[in-house]
Formats: C-alpha cells, sequence, structure tokens
C-alpha cells in the first residue's frame, strides 16, 4: 500500500529542484502550488495529487496528463515542463504558472460580449485542434479548464489546462477508462459519452459549442434539475435557441 503524501509547506524543496512557496488552489483530484526552480529562480506551477485521491487509477490518470499536454505544443495550451515522482510528495506534475482568471470565473459575473467571446472561442478552438492533430481529444473542455491570463507586454492570452481525461487515439488500448464509464463534466458531454461510449474528436467540437452558446447567452443549453435530466436533454437535443436569451445575436454566430 502506498503511503500518503505528506502535506505541503512553505520553504519544502520537492526533489531538490522545486521549492515550495505557498497553494494556489485544489480540484477534485489535485491540488496546485507556486513553486520556485532552483536551478532558475523562477516561479512555476506544481501540481501533485490530494492525499486521499492517490490511487494507482488516478496516478495513471495524472501521468495522462502530464503526457498528453506535453506533446501538445501550441501557444493556447498550458505548458508542461516536468513530470516525477517525490517519495514524499507522490507524482507531481511541473507547468508554467498561470495568474489570470478561469472562464468560468469570468461567466460568473454573465454573458461576455461577442467581440471579447469570439476571441477565446477562437483561441480554444485552435488548441483543441493541435491536440486533434497529435490523435489528443481532451474530453473534458469546460470553461473552467480555461484559464484567460495576462502577458508581460499588457495583453492576454487564453490557455486550456487539466488534460487528465484526455486520451491519446493513436494509443487507445492504454486507455484506463472503464469501458461504459461516463467520463467528462454532464453539462458539456457529448451524446456519445453520455452513453458511455468512447470520445472522439467530435465529442471536443460539441463541448466547443457549448461553451460558445454559454458565453454568449449566459446560459447552458442543456440544463435540468439533476444530472439525469441533463443527460436526458442532451441525448434529446433539447435545447433553447440562443436567439431567445440574446436576440441581437448574429446569424453567424448561432449557424
Amino acid at each position: 500500500m502506498m503511503a500518503a503524501p505528506a502535506p505541503l509547506t512553505s520553504g519544502i524543496v520537492i526533489d531538490g529542484r522545486y521549492e515550495v512557496v505557498r497553494p494556489l488552489g485544489a480540484g477534485g483530484m489535485g491540488e496546485v502550488y507556486a513553486v520556485r526552480r532552483k536551478s532558475l529562480g523562477d516561479e512555476v506551477a506544481l501540481k501533485r495529487l490530494l492525499p486521499h485521491q492517490d490511487s494507482p487509477s488516478n496516478r495513471a490518470r495524472f501521468a495522462t496528463e502530464a503526457q498528453a499536454a506535453a506533446h501538445i505544443r501550441h501557444p493556447n495550451v498550458i505548458q508542461v515542463f516536468d513530470y516525477g515522482e517525490d517519495p514524499a510528495v507522490g507524482p507531481y506534475l511541473v507547468m508554467e504558472k498561470l495568474d489570470g482568471p478561469t472562464l468560468a470565473e469570468e461567466l460568473a459575473d454573465g454573458p461576455i460580449a461577442l467581440g471579447r467571446a469570439l476571441w477565446i472561442f477562437s483561441a480554444v478552438c485552435a488548441a483543441v485542434e493541435a491536440g486533434h492533430r497529435r490523435g489528443i481529444v481532451h474530453r473534458d473542455l469546460k470553461p473552467a479548464n480555461v484559464i484567460i491570463a495576462p502577458t508581460d507586454d499588457g495583453r492576454q492570452v487564453v490557455k486550456v489546462l487539466d488534460f487528465g481525461l484526455a486520451v491519446d487515439l493513436r494509443l487507445a488500448a492504454r486507455d484506463i477508462t472503464t469501458p461504459g464509464a461516463v467520463i467528462g463534466t454532464v453539462a458539456y458531454m457529448a451524446p456519445e459519452q453520455t452513453e458511455g461510449n468512447p470520445a472522439s474528436a467530435r465529442s471536443d467540437v460539441f463541448a466547443l459549442g457549448v461553451m460558445l452558446y454559454e458565453m454568449v447567452s449566459g446560459k447552458l443549453p442543456f440544463e435540468g434539475k439533476s444530472s439525469l435530466d441533463t443527460l436526458m436533454a442532451i441525448n434529446g437535443g433539447r435545447y433553447r435557441p440562443v436567439k431567445e436569451h440574446v436576440p441581437h445575436v448574429t446569424a453567424g454566430v448561432i449557424e
């Protein structure tokens, strides 16, 4: 049985190379820290599994995240620098540290202006296309996995992250997903995902459409009182046209 990784506190040095500075946040499976690279003195982000999520299957999924992101070289995909395992910390992933809000946080204030929404959408599409060219399907595209980060020249850049559910279609035999398992975030799933069938590039395209609808209208196209209701709405193709939420939206956006 694997020992639970120790809590990370400021000053701890991981693998002799990364000094923990401060926590940045945590999700359902992992937690992220700002760390200082001792060789360069700069700050990067280090992600590791939460102690109660440290299982063989999650370790495999964590490695998938590192490998998928590392194989996609694109300005709109988060850059991965390193992957390793420390006896006291467990497996870890080192990536660029992004300081901007997530798209989900921006959407908390309501719909996004059409021009900005299309700019974000185009960048996310470019990132997804880069993955598809490599045979990599993200499978969990959603606003929480998109960050709008500031750049040193005062601009902003859109970054797609969290490839923990990604699958390399060229290596389908190595997919660790249990056959028939429902993988992803319900509101953004394509019909085939809701039925437990394998995801494809088209599944990502479906999620992109849901995200654009949400950015323009501030609403999700498929909603229900429960996850099951939402799954049924997706499978039945039942949604309100975006023009009902935003009457002035141009035809080119909704077609």
